[in-house]
């Protein structure tokens, strides 16, 4: 759905991006999304089935309750998850819940408490049911619950799948999306994510594994659609910049641009504080993808890093007769960022140049500036 004058490249670079539609939600998931009670806490319904936990602090500053809702974190982003059973003595969370052997009641009860924030133990009930019958996730875990009580020499392998075509209209399968593996298996992927029977720590999800998201947002990608992956093409084979793959700022892009309902019922558009947060979280990982790639240029060297090292810093500093304790912190290898990374240094540089010389061409800018409280 684009304004009047909005560009068509904006959202699907002229039919060049084209992603399967997202799945139609069972009736009750609709209602519920209509409910100003359950969107007020749907944050915490989601958290309460979540796969994985999220690793950043939530800032709070701008916003103290006295203003309309605001999502905001601090620091980076990312995902982490645990092994399919917790430690002797430890209670089950996130995604172990789902392979606890318990009945509903029992499980339903450990979500509740994990997310103590007064949620609803019937919706928790309901929800709880349709992640069973329509989220494959869910399934390969409860699978998963068998096979340990005959084995513990086993795993369960999340795969990173780089032959699957994201533009397909199948649903996702418990096959498809994961697999449950005894006695290893020699086939696994460096990509892949494997959770062993029960172990301590947590494992990283990285933003390039196409269950990233699936994982974190259940209520969304509520039967287990694949988000985005280092393997997306664009439609046909066509090659942007020599380049034949979708971006995460593409994707991002294509799914935040609504679709008339006839063709797709956005679960993303309208989960209200969800939305919020999924869009910062792919905010950060847009930001975590351009660092990755300033931190892989070729042309490094070209800055004379050896400069910026902290090192050379600390002579002059001893040179000078500056008597005081370095700060090891500062040495280093240093990453320069270009002036094409958004918000650097050296990008606001640029943008300044740009506007400079505009003023230099035309003159300095003239304001009209007219206030009115005539609300009419």
């Amino acid at each position: 759905m684009l304004w009047p004058l909005g560009l068509p490249n904006a959202c699907c670079l002229r039919g060049h991006v084209a992603l399967a539609p997202a799945n139609t939600p069972p009736e009750r998931v609709r209602q519920l999304l209509t409910t100003p009670s359950f969107l007020e806490k749907i944050r915490g319904y989601n958290s309460a089935f979540a796969f994985t936990s999220t690793g950043a602090k939530e800032d709070s500053a701008i916003n103290r309750g006295n203003a309309p809702y605001t999502f905001r974190v601090n620091g980076s982003m990312n995902h982490r998850i645990g092994h399919l059973l917790p430690r002797d003595g430890a209670a089950p969370a996130f995604a172990q819940i789902y392979s606890y052997d318990g009945s509903t009641e029992v499980q339903v009860a450990l979500r509740g408490s994990a997310i103590s924030s007064g949620l609803n133990p019937i919706i928790l009930g309901e929800l709880q049911t349709i992640l069973n019958d329509v989220n494959p996730l869910a399934a390969t875990y409860r699978s998963a619950r068998e096979y340990a009580d005959s084995s513990q020499e086993m795993c369960l392998v999340l795969f990173e799948k780089p032959n699957t075509d994201p533009r397909r209209y199948s649903r996702s399968t418990a096959e498809g999306v994961a697999a449950i593996m005894v006695n290893g298996d020699p086939a696994i992927s460096r990509r892949d994510v494997v959770l062993h029977y029960r172990s301590g720590g947590f494992l990283r999800i990285f933003e390039t594994h196409p269950l990233y998201d699936p994982l974190q947002y259940p209520l969304i990608y509520l039967r287990g659609e694949e988000g985005w992956s280092t393997h997306a093409r664009y439609v046909d084979g066509v090659r942007r910049n020599h380049n034949p793959k979708v971006s995460l700022r593409e994707h991002t892009a294509y799914r935040l641009y609504m679709k008339h309902q006839d063709v797709e019922y956005s679960l993303l558009h309208r989960s209200g504080r969800l939305m919020q947060q999924w869009c910062v979280d792919q905010a950060a990982k847009i930001i975590e993808q351009r660092l990755f790639f300033q931190r892989r240029l070729n042309t490094q060297h070209l800055y004379r890093r050896e400069l910026f090292s902290g090192l050379q810093v600390l002579m002059l500093a001893d040179h000078a007769l500056v008597r005081q304790v370095p700060d090891l912190h500062d040495t280093g290898i240093h990453t320069i960022l270009s002036s094409k990374f958004p918000g650097g240094v050296r990008y606001i540089r640029q943008q300044y140049y740009d506007s400079m010389v505009i003023v230099r061409q035309f003159g300095k800018p003239d304001l009209f500036i007219t206030v009115t409280t005539n609300p009419k």
